[in-house]
């Protein structure tokens, strides 16, 4: 990656994802169900893509199922086989010409991924993270007044930032898609392919606003 800031890279790669879970707790096993990525080129969509993810004997919390609106009988008529759909994520994600982004993934989705990769019996691997931007962790960068984030400092800043809390400060993908006065179906979100487009909105604001 060279020292240029990524608001004038038109050609830079982006993986943008969401990923949807049986529950919030990242302490034990939460497989992840749904998935959304956009390939995006500078600010502009490339592909979109969109999987439900089958695992045998799945079960849901009721709090996950009521915020994404889970149904069962779609998701069994919908779902794909989990190495089916890692490995065209990771395609993406491990190649060296994309950065990845995703909100909030330094302190949930990560890790998330790496229990998916462990429950098809693969080894650890976040590799990908040196070039992993956290748009929660850029949010409260940039509503603390910070205006640059060094290259060579991303990862360290990103997990910091992910773990910073301040009273009253709201960075959710609503609050910052209010934030930049973006028109969206804000309803909709919780599902993995809509938070994609919407964060991509925000990640083209928010590389105007803080140095990267």
């Amino acid at each position: 990656m060279d020292s240029h800031l990524l608001r004038f890279k038109p050609k830079q790669r982006y993986v943008i994802f969401d990923f949807e879970t049986s529950n919030l707790n990242i302490c034990i096993d939460n497989p992840l169900w749904e998935i959304g990525y956009l390939l995006v080129e500078g600010n502009n969509i490339i592909e979109k893509h969109h999987y439900r993810i089958w695992w045998d004997n799945f079960k849901i919390s009721k709090g996950a199922q009521q915020v994404t609106r889970f149904n069962y009988d779609d998701y069994k008529k919908t779902a794909k086989d989990p190495k089916v759909v890692l490995d065209d994520f990771e395609k993406y994600l491990y190649n060296e010409e994309y950065i990845s982004i995703a909100h909030n993934c330094h302190s949930f989705d990560i890790y998330v991924h790496n229990q998916w990769r462990k429950k098809l019996g693969l080894k650890t691997d976040y590799s990908y993270l040196e070039r992993c931007i956290d748009t929660n962790s850029v949010a409260k960068l940039i509503k603390l007044g910070v205006k640059e984030v060094k290259w060579e400092n991303l990862m360290e800043t990103m997990f910091r930032m992910s773990n910073f809390y301040q009273k009253g400060m709201k960075t959710n993908l609503t609050a910052m898609g209010k934030y930049y006065n973006i028109e969206f179906d804000y309803e909709s979100l919780h599902s993995g392919i809509n938070d994609t487009i919407l964060l991509l909105e925000i990640w083209n604001r928010m590389k105007k606003e803080i140095e990267i």
